[in-house]
Order: C-alpha cells, then sequence, then structure tokens
C-alpha cells in the first residue's frame, strides 16, 4: 500500500470516528494517509516551515488557510493546479464563488488550492432579549446602523452586556470582524492588485468607525476576548448577541439544553459577511502527486462533505455537500445560505499575508486603548491610525523591489 503524508487543522473529538474516516480511502484507494495534526494558533509557523523547507521533509499536502495561500505562492512553495487536475475534483463552479477565488492568486489566475471547508461569520442571538427589548429579528442585524440600534435596544431594557466580540488576538479573527463593517460602508481594504491600500478613503474609514464604536456596548469583564472566550461568554449567557463562526453557532445547536440554546437565534453578519475557510494544497517538493490528487478528490466529495458537517461540524465547501449535509434540516439553514451567497473573501495576491498579521496589530493595539480609555475619540484616532498604516505600508513593505 503507498503512502502519503497529510498535515490538518481539522480535530475530531473521537479518534475512532477520525480512522473510519481516513480508512475508508485506505481501503478504496490503496493509499495509507499518515495524518499530521496542526493546532490552529500554532499553524501559520508550523506551515511556514514546510514552505521554506526545500529537501522534501515535510507532508506532501496540507491543509491550509485560504487567506495565506497568496504568501505561500509568491515563496514558491505551493505546486499549482492543472485544468485536467482541477476537473478530477469536478471543477471550480463545484465550490462556494468566494472560496474558489481564495485558491486564485494574481496574475496568470493560478490555482494553488482547492477550497475544503468554510468559515463563515454570522452573528448568534439570544431570541427572548430581543423580544424583550421590541427588536424584529430579521432586521436585526441586517446593516451596521440596525446592527447598533439593536444593541442599544438590548441597553435600554437592562441588558448589561449585550456584545460578544472577538477584540484580541486570535490569529485573524478580528480582521475577518471588521471587514464586514467595512463592506458595509462601501469602503475597501486593499485594492484588487494589492499594490494599493484602500483603508484610508472616506467609506472605509466610516466603517471602521462604526466597527470600533461597538466598544460601548462591551461589558468590561468582556473587553478583552479571544474567539473561544467570546462563544463561552455566549454560551454562559453574559451576552446577548455575540459574533462567531459557523463553527460556532453549530457547536451551540448540539450543546445541551439550557436557556440560552433554547432561545438560540442566528443571523447572517450583515450585507457581506467575511467567508473564510482551509483549502488543500500539495506543496512544491512532493514526489506524491497522484496519490495527493486522490486525496483531494476524496476530501472534497459529497459522501466526505456530508461526514465533515455530522463529525466535524465543519461546513464543507463543495455545493453539493453542503446541500445534501445535515445542514438543509437547520431552523436558519436559509441565512447560511444567505451568508454563502453574499459573503466575501480576501484576494491572497501581493503580500497579503504580511499586510494581514500587520494590519491586526494596529487593530489589537486599538481595541487596548478603548479598553483603557472607553472615552478615547474614536474618529479621530481611526483617521490617525489606518492612514499612517496605510502609507507606511505602501512606502515600505508593499512598494516595488521593497
Amino acid at each position: 500500500m503507498r503512502n502519503i503524508d497529510f498535515s490538518m487543522m481539522l480535530q475530531n473529538s473521537s479518534s475512532a470516528n477520525e480512522e473510519a474516516f481516513f480508512n475508508n480511502f485506505a481501503t478504496n484507494r490503496q493509499i495509507e494517509v499518515n495524518r499530521i495534526h496542526i493546532e490552529w494558533a500554532d499553524s501559520w509557523n508550523r506551515l511556514l516551515k514546510f514552505g521554506l523547507n526545500t529537501r522534501g521533509y515535510g507532508p506532501d499536502l496540507s491543509e491550509v488557510g485560504t487567506t495565506w495561500l497568496g504568501g505561500f505562492h509568491a515563496m514558491e512553495a505551493l505546486r499549482p493546479f492543472t485544468d485536467q487536475e482541477i476537473d478530477l475534483v469536478g471543477g471550480k463552479k463545484q465550490f462556494l464563488p468566494a472560496a474558489w477565488q481564495s485558491c486564485v492568486v494574481e496574475p496568470g489566475r493560478i490555482v494553488v488550492g482547492v477550497p475544503w471547508t468554510l468559515d463563515i461569520r454570522v452573528v448568534v442571538y439570544r431570541r427572548d432579549w430581543l423580544q424583550k427589548a421590541g427588536v424584529e429579528e430579521s432586521t436585526a442585524f441586517s446593516d451596521a446602523e440596525c446592527f447598533r440600534d439593536t444593541l442599544r435596544c438590548l441597553q435600554a431594557v437592562g441588558h448589561p452586556a449585550p456584545l460578544g466580540l472577538t477584540t484580541t488576538h486570535t490569529v485573524t479573527r478580528m480582521l475577518h470582524d471588521m471587514a464586514s463593517w467595512v463592506w458595509d460602508a462601501g469602503g475597501e481594504i486593499r485594492s484588487q492588485d494589492g499594490q494599493k491600500m484602500l483603508l484610508r478613503s472616506f467609506r472605509s474609514l466610516s466603517g471602521l468607525e462604526a466597527y470600533f464604536g461597538l466598544n460601548e456596548f462591551l461589558a468590561p469583564e468582556t473587553r478583552y476576548q479571544e474567539q473561544h472566550e467570546v462563544f463561552d461568554s455566549f454560551l454562559a449567557g453574559k451576552t446577548a448577541v455575540a459574533v462567531v463562526s459557523d463553527l460556532n453557532y453549530h457547536a451551540l445547536r448540539k450543546s445541551a439544553a439550557s436557556e440560552v440554546t433554547e432561545n438560540l437565534g442566528m443571523a447572517a453578519l450583515m450585507k457581506v459577511p467575511f467567508v473564510g475557510g482551509t483549502a488543500l494544497a500539495i506543496w512544491q517538493y512532493s514526489t506524491h502527486i497522484e496519490e495527493s490528487l486522490k486525496l483531494i478528490e476524496y476530501l472534497t466529495s459529497v459522501e466526505a462533505g456530508q461526514i465533515l458537517y455530522e463529525q466535524y461540524l465543519t461546513t464543507p465547501a463543495n455545493l453539493d455537500a453542503f446541500e445534501k449535509s445535515a445542514l438543509k434540516d437547520d431552523p436558519y439553514y436559509p441565512f447560511i445560505r444567505k451568508s454563502l451567497q453574499t459573503g466575501r473573501s480576501f484576494p491572497t495576491g501581493h503580500r497579503w499575508g504580511g499586510v494581514e498579521s500587520r494590519l491586526v496589530l494596529v487593530i489589537e493595539q486599538l481595541w487596548r486603548d478603548l479598553q483603557a480609555d472607553p472615552q478615547l475619540n474614536i474618529k479621530r484616532e481611526v483617521r490617525k491610525r489606518f492612514t499612517e498604516f496605510c502609507d507606511r505600508l505602501e512606502s515600505t513593505f508593499l512598494a516595488p523591489y521593497a
């Protein structure tokens, strides 16, 4: 039996289920999968080591965050897919457009990954509290203005902590959240070619002001939270609204019955939620191309996609698998579907990985300063910090031959 090394961030609570998942492939294809598990928090550093490895000691195939693909392509670390290989997995029409876009790098429209899982930013909320506040659920979070009005209504009826929001470094969660407020205002983060930062435009800055303006709805004990803490606070009933991933929503649905789960609601994150996720990429040094392609074909199949949701509570990027999964029986399935249809990903072009890592630091620092001084002038700080950030990035990191 042939072997292939595969690094993955996906974690299953049942090792027996995971064995069955991969044994099915091994039996049918006569290829043994040696799995290398990577923690999400350390994934960038581990993958970077694989990318810099020229001796071929790493995995053949890896699960990679979609926003990182462009950076690895720039390092010439990934093996591009041919048109024929893309056809093996059903072609690009088989996948969510936003997810597919993140696997294609410019110039040349080179495909460097195949979408595998989706990460959708959604709003979870307490239906009982929205009813108490007299807020109409269908429009409560439809845009930034409605979102803010809903939180004010919750404050008015006495909720001590209306909002849960990631405000400290959790990989790039803050950037994913922030993007929806920028896009809602009609702004952009940077140009399509990656050469210009657009966060200093009037519309982008307006979106940033609205995003950081949410600070007034964060209680002192929830003002400095990572993604998992936002989830835990909502599950514990401490907050009435939280911005999380669809994975968190699925986990909430599976949680033991409580006042929170019995009153759980879910909505799309305004007009344009961020859609991220992971892709399957083959390293340039791999000598097991045929085996890697066969594993990708299996992992992106309808069969595997259904298992992804049922056992991993993860949304598959394969559209057929998404439509045929148990998700269709979820009461908020239409909102998840809407998020996929209207959502956007980040372009993975020119030095995006570096832009992303630097931008997260600016976002986090402003959150820290707001938590230390809630009276800080948000409009002034946003305009000063993000304008300076864009100017500095363009003159150094994004400049030609920098």
